[in-house]
């Protein structure tokens, strides 16, 4: 593991190269579903790249990629990848700024390293199972204080997804937002949950994400002292997609509960 681990932050320092190499050019990009959701032909670079280093070093693992047209059964493989090439491609394509680079790896089922790269920063969040989370060489760890909602900084990347679409817990989420101190969203799923696993925030809630957003950051959350599952309480399997929320302690997530009776 700890070659994989070396071998990854190493590729994934030169993609973030690349990436800044283009960052002030024009970018040019299409949409995937909608206006808002949209992708470049540089997610794809980067994604295509890092998928052919891993395969010609590792052949016999997997690499499930956010830009992949095809689904492949991950129980076949002992050791699987989530690659994000780039997780904030709007604000990659309009803000060049806030935006990451998210891989992970599973083994056998249980995620064993993550990497989340804040390319125009060029910082390093950074995890394996058991041994803490980092960003560049200075462990990190998640804010253990708050103990009321008035003392919470929540994160969201999708404002209009948690507190302006329909849906169960929409009221709560409204009625928390005038509680907490403040509700802050720079749309990176990957980079909002390394905010509070380095004690930034003490919240985090994303109505949709996919695994390729969360993995790596998942991990590093974990890793550093802090809560994560889906709304539901249900653990975060290799391949879900789904809500899913982060705390930095047991009380904050038990205020979080009590409000919404789960």
């Amino acid at each position: 593991m700890q070659s994989r681990f070396s071998d990854i932050k190493t590729w994934v320092n030169a993609e973030a190269q690349f990436l800044r190499d283009v960052i002030e050019t024009e970018i040019t990009f299409m949409e995937k579903t909608s206006y808002s959701d949209i992708v470049t032909k540089y997610d794809k670079a980067v994604e295509n790249s890092l998928k052919s280093r891993i395969l010609c070093k590792y052949p016999r693992d997997c690499v499930v990629g956010e830009e992949s047209e095809t689904m492949v059964e991950t129980d076949d493989y002992e050791y699987v990848w989530y690659i994000d090439p780039i997780d904030g491609t709007t604000n990659f394509v309009y803000q060049k700024n806030n935006f990451a680079i998210s891989v992970a790896c599973f083994h056998r089922g249980q995620c064993v390293l993550g990497v989340v790269l804040d390319v125009p920063h060029n910082m390093m969040y950074h995890a394996c199972h058991s041994q803490g989370a980092y960003k560049n060489q200075n462990r990190i760890y998640v804010n253990a204080g708050p103990s009321t909602l008035h003392e919470v900084v929540l994160c969201t990347p999708i404002i209009q997804d948690v507190f302006i679409h329909d849906h169960s817990y929409r009221e709560f989420f409204v009625l928390m937002a005038n509680e907490v101190c403040a509700v802050r969203s720079i749309g990176c799923v990957s980079l909002e949950l390394c905010l509070l696993a380095e004690g930034k925030a003490s919240m985090f809630i994303a109505m949709g994400s996919r695994p390729w957003d969360h993995n790596a950051a998942a991990l590093i959350v974990r890793e550093a002292g802090g809560f994560i599952n889906s709304i539901n309480k249900d653990a975060l399997h290799e391949n879900y997609s789904g809500s899913i929320v982060a705390f930095s302690n047991s009380v904050i997530r038990n205020l979080f509960y009590k409000g919404i009776d789960l």
